[in-house]
């Protein structure tokens, strides 16, 4: 069809609501679980608990009187999740029909994904119906920490009259996505995936430096290095000449600067 076509680019938009465990709305939430098909025994008590809570602010070491609380979820809570799933459910399945649009949410960070001929406009009609269900549950977002995203240079005029919450979207070349630093045009973006590179190779060469034994210095850089130089990073081409600085760091923290080029071989 026309709508999802081969050649149709991509676009779209991500966002993150405000304090988005803190205002789940209990009531609609315990009555989306039920509707999904929990069992009585867990959304009675789930229900109960959030009902009997109160909370106290302090401020100033001044400590205020109890408050009974209507809203939120405690991230904690390991039903916390499945009450935002089955809160946000409604409005995902309605995105979801809109004609080539795909939606995803990780916490409070939604993503609409658009691959049709008419990506923006369908982004906007997207974007507007998050909006509205989100007021309607009196959750806020700000399109000022929004973005909007396409791969196409013909389309960068249009996706950036997206509006959300009484303003314009900023348009991004690249932005973080679950911590990943995710590139949306062809064009190299010095970015996290470079940053974290660096830190892991200034890690590793520290470790390497350290009066400690060969083996512990193996299961450091092993645990403290490599993993958090590369973590997120893999969505994104890497620039070869960092890889190789952390590839010689850790190599020499593993051997010695004296035996590293026999390690490599």
């Amino acid at each position: 069809s026309s709508e999802g076509s081969e050649d149709s680019e991509v676009c779209g938009a991500g966002g993150d609501v405000e304090k988005c465990f803190d205002t789940i709305p209990s009531d609609i939430a315990h009555w989306t679980l039920r509707a999904l098909g929990m069992n009585e025994r867990i959304v009675r008590p789930l229900e109960g608990f959030y009902k009997n809570l109160s909370s106290r602010l302090l401020l100033d070491g001044a400590v205020g009187p109890a408050r009974h609380r209507q809203r939120g979820a405690f991230q904690g809570d390991p039903l916390a999740m499945l009450k935002l799933n089955a809160f946000m459910a409604p409005v995902a399945w309605s995105i979801f029909a809109i004609p080539g649009v795909r939606y995803w949410q990780y916490c409070g960070d939604p993503l609409i994904i658009a691959r049709t001929r008419h990506g923006p406009i369908r982004v906007q009609e997207a974007v507007s119906l998050l909006e509205r269900f989100l007021l309607i549950c009196r959750q806020n977002a700000s399109a000022k920490k929004s973005y909007a995203f396409t791969a196409s240079s013909h389309q960068r005029e249009e996706i950036a009259s997206t509006r959300f919450f009484k303003g314009f979207i900023p348009v991004h070349n690249a932005h973080r996505v679950l911590g990943a630093h995710a590139h949306f045009t062809r064009a190299h973006i010095r970015g996290t995936h470079t940053e974290r590179l660096s830190f892991g190779t200034r890690r590793a060469r520290i470790i390497g430096r350290a009066p400690i034994p060969p083996g512990s210095k193996q299961e450091m850089v092993a645990a403290a290095a490599i993993p958090e130089a590369l973590y997120g990073v893999q969505i994104t081409p890497l620039p070869a000449a960092e890889v190789r600085s952390l590839r010689h760091a850790a190599l020499a923290a593993f051997w010695g600067h004296g035996r590293r080029g026999r390690a490599e071989e």
